[in-house]
């Protein structure tokens, strides 16, 4: 009988080769990997690392430098490894380096573990009539890669060498990045399509390109390395972490990936709902309900539905894996935890998956091995886990592909062309220098042990076998890395290549045309899409902002109807929308508590000038909201109370202004959150809330409450980019309460809190009272929260007598074409979505909602100002100092 002596992945290789040879029957041969062919033995790794583990902590006094370390896997597999290197070298622990206490440890550690009974120990026993027996058989080495000295000094004693074949020619091309030379060897392949390898020199950063670009060229390959993860050794673990520490994270780990395979029966994912779940379990037990306790809430009644929806599904998932769930909770010894976690995996539908089944039986040798070991304890399991953790996956897949992928230590059969990619000294030749415990100073010290030079020397020789993989070899690295850092060809690879004209450039086919893709709709379908039965195009004025920031959002949010729904937390729109409903219920109380009408008139938001809310009256009035965003997200408790506190502040310190502000105006507050739905213009229908409506006479002013500081501007409301408050003040002034107002104000007041220069304001009063370092300190406040606003006439001392509290109040503004222009923008609006115009073309500086959505080249374009018929696009809204003075003429002459 023939023996083949080759590596693990090259077994199924070498069998369909001599299949095809002999017409498929392969008969007396054996293709063998070198330690089988010498019948070594070799211990099993997980039962000894549990075992080092139990020896090294039951004498954790003697190792006061690296007692801590023993519950460490990776450090344990350290520890063995080298063990097993000295067994194979024969060295002696008493001959390794004891040059400082680290050392010295070290070498009673490894004098420990080389007291274990070891079979390795049997193999250099045997190793001289294994090679005898080896002699007077009938070998070849198939071509393959060995560094290692002392498997590389058998294979010489071997009576046939391996097979010798003739270099192929030698070229050189380089790129400007890894990306960039794939993308070139990717085309030629595609464009010569002859047989090839593709070998890599990192392959951890290279591979995943590699796939990338050959998907994209369609190009099959075959791989040395086929790395398939696997989900039933991560449920596992998870479960095995579940049932070992029994916490909600635990719980919500195990659930995301699916532990329990709930999400392999059904045809949706549970992704919303463990969402949901993440944000109401407080421990492994089924959630408390709040939908209930919503349903009557002023703030978040409208969340209520969406409650009882996760509620539902969360319930279907707790019926569905409750059985299984309590066996793990129930476990609580080392062999009880392991097992109840391996009945739950087995029995899942994955298996039904060839990787995955091949690693269930990989999975229960290995628990096989862990169980044998009888000294394990409960507070093992964290090791196992690590330990299991790091099993991999990894499979050879050879095919008839055109290409196959390899790395620098794995041959393969000699095809047309070879390609090397990454040939920069920082990838090639990566010979494996030791580090860690046993580093290359270290092991220097050891008589025995190979030397680094020995062992470079190997290495290399090993690596000939890429000069002898094909007719042609193509040397290929990138003059940069992705940080842009300039990179320089390996040297091992400059000595190779000869010829002045070699070292060029990859030639690469680029599209210096790119074409966008035209996002348009057929007239019907945007009808059918947008449009109501009565033909009516109904949103808001945000979907309308949102239209002429980006098109196709709007297309996907008001179209498609998709939309964010996340629930209410602590975020600025949360406190934003809790800030509002304090201001609603505020206002209302006060306006109600007014009955004499002469009081009415100097109505202010508290009656005294200095009567405002205390910062513990404001927090009584938010603490509700705050109870039910603490029933809704139990684990964040803390984190609410202390923004109530924040809340609570700087509300008050917002009434010391809006007070002050109401004072000295004239227009009373009619109504707050006042919502409307109406026509703007046409089949144009909009709904909205007006955050408050104030009216003086026939005057009528909007106020608006924002979180942050806003501003506004003609060109962005030229642009459709702001306007919101200048369509309310259209819609409400032409019919609220049945009755027509003039346009006078909108004014945007900002909740966000100021700071104060405090020195400046000491410093200004130096030892005079407090009483008037306080008076400062609030005027400054006033000062620096000064609101935006636009004034429509002349009635700027109604609006803010003083203009203490406003900017620019000498503006005033034309509502008279505002109102024509908003109108064209609206009608426009109309039209370029009943035409169908969806294009993907944000604005810049604007973010891109629902990006998983759609592919974006990156191209913002530049607002621009809408076009409006009958109004020149820079026609100032802004009225001049000449059309202000004529307009108060024509008053006069009209008196």
């Amino acid at each position: 009988m023939k023996t083949i002596i080759c590596k693990n992945y090259q077994q199924e290789l070498i069998y369909e080769s001599l299949a095809n040879q002999t017409n498929g029957v392969v008969a007396d041969v054996r293709v063998i990997p070198l330690s089988v062919a010498l019948d070594e033995q070799h211990s099993d790794g997980f039962s000894s690392l549990l075992l080092i583990s139990h020896v090294l902590k039951k004498r954790k006094d003697e190792f006061p430098i690296y007692e801590k370390m023993f519950g460490f896997p990776g450090f344990i597999q350290e520890i063995y490894r080298f063990t097993l290197e000295c067994i194979k070298y024969q060295i002696q622990p008493s001959t390794l380096p004891t040059r400082n206490e680290q050392e010295v440890e070290l070498q009673r550690i490894i004098d420990i573990v080389y007291d274990f009974d070891f079979v390795e120990k049997n193999n250099n026993k045997n190793l001289s009539q294994a090679i005898d027996k080896l002699q007077q058989m009938d070998v070849e080495v198939y071509p393959h890669f060995e560094a290692d000295p002392y498997y590389d000094k058998i294979l010489k004693q071997l009576p046939q060498s391996q097979r010798t074949t003739t270099e192929g020619k030698k070229h050189l091309r380089y790129a400007l990045s890894t990306r960039r030379e794939i993308e070139a060897i990717a085309q030629d392949i595609a464009i010569y399509k002859k047989p090839c390898n593709l070998v890599l020199t990192s392959w951890q950063s290279q591979y995943p390109v590699v796939q990338q670009v050959f998907a994209r060229y369609e190009i099959p390959f075959s791989t040395v390395h086929n790395d398939v993860s696997t989900r039933l050794l991560n449920r596992y673990i998870a479960l095995v972490n579940l049932a070992y520490y029994k916490t909600r994270d635990a719980l919500m780990s195990a659930l995301y990936i699916d532990a329990f395979g709930f999400d392999d029966n059904r045809k949706t994912s549970m992704f919303s709902a463990l969402k949901y779940l993440d944000q109401v379990l407080v421990d492994v037990k089924r959630p408390q309900y709040v939908s209930d306790q919503l349903e009557n809430s002023a703030l978040f009644k409208k969340e209520s539905k969406r409650y009882a929806y996760y509620e539902q599904q969360v319930d279907t998932l707790f019926d569905t894996i409750q059985e299984r769930l309590d066996t793990l909770l129930n476990a609580n010894q080392f062999e009880e935890i392991l097992m109840s976690a391996f009945e739950i995996v087995r029995n899942e539908k994955i298996l039904q998956n060839a990787h995955e089944l091949q690693m269930g039986r990989s999975l229960r040798a290995a628990l096989q091995s862990i169980l044998s070991v009888k000294e394990n304890e409960l507070e093992d399991i964290p090791f196992v886990v690590q330990m299991l953790s790091a099993q991999g996956n990894n499979h050879s897949l050879f095919t008839d592909s055109i290409c196959t992928v390899t790395d620098l230590t794995h041959p393969v059969d000699k095809k047309e062309i070879s390609y090397v990619v990454g040939c920069s000294g920082k990838n090639y030749p990566s010979f494996p220098v030791h580090n860690g415990l046993f580093d290359e100073d270290y092991l220097s010290m050891i008589d025995r042990y190979p030397s680094m030079k020995d062992r470079h020397h190997r290495y290399m020789h090993a690596l000939n076998w890429i000069d002898q993989s094909a007719d042609e070899i193509y040397y290929s690295y990138s003059t940069n890395d992705y940080q842009g850092k300039e990179m320089q060809l390996a040297y091992e690879i400059q000595s190779k290549i000869t010829g002045v004209n070699e070292n060029i450039p990859w030639s690469i086919i680029s599209v210096d045309r790119y074409t966008n893709v035209d996002h348009h709709l057929e007239e019907d379908i945007a009808k059918q899409l947008f449009l109501d039965d009565k033909q009516n195009l109904y949103g808001s004025v945000s979907t309308v902002e949102l239209y002429y920031r980006n098109p196709y959002a709007y297309f996907i949010q008001n179209g498609l109807g998709i939309s964010e729904q996340d629930f209410s937390s602590l975020d600025a729109i949360t406190i934003g929308n809790i800030q509002h409903q304090f201001m609603y219920s505020l206002l209302h109380a006060c306006k109600d508590s007014i009955d004499d009408s002469q009081e009415l008139k100097k109505y202010a938001l508290q009656r005294g000038s200095d009567d405002v809310l205390s910062i513990e009256d404001i927090k009584q009035q938010l603490q509700p909201y705050f109870d039910e965003l603490k029933n809704t997200h139990p684990n964040q408790q803390y984190l609410y109370d202390i923004s109530l506190e924040r809340l609570s502040v700087s509300l008050h310190q917002f009434l010391i202004f809006m007070n002050d502000m109401e004072l000295e105006s004239n227009f009373i507050p009619e109504e707050f959150e006042y919502r409307f739905k109406e026509s703007v213009i046409g089949n144009v229908c909009l709904h909205g809330i007006v955050d408050r409506i104030d009216l003086y006479q026939n005057l009528m002013r909007i106020i608006d409450y924002k979180s942050s500081t806003l501003t506004m501007s003609e060109e962005a409301v030229k642009q459709g980019l702001k306007l919101q408050m200048l369509t309310y003040m259209l819609i409400v002034s032409k019919d609220f309460n049945q009755k027509q107002y003039e346009p006078t104000a909108i004014q945007y007041i900002s909740m966000k809190d100021e700071i104060i220069d405090l020195n400046r304001s000491y410093s200004a009063y130096g030892d005079l009272p407090k009483q008037a370092v306080l008076k400062d300190l609030k005027d400054e406040y006033i000062k620096q929260k000064k609101s935006s606003v636009w004034i429509f006439n002349e009635h700027q001392a109604d609006v803010d007598e003083n203009a203490k509290h406003i900017k620019s109040p000498k503006d005033q503004y034309d509502f008279t074409l505002i109102a024509k222009y908003i109108e064209g923008i609206y009608a426009n609006f109309y039209q370029q979505v009943l035409s169908g115009n969806i294009e993907l073309s944000p604005i810049e500086g604007s973010s891109i909602p629902y990006m998983t959505m759609y592919h974006f080249n990156g191209e913002y374009r530049k607002p621009q100002s809408i076009e409006v018929e009958g109004i020149a696009s820079n026609e100032p809204f802004k009225l001049s100092k000449e059309k202000i003075a004529a307009k108060g003429v024509k008053q006069d002459e009209d008196l």
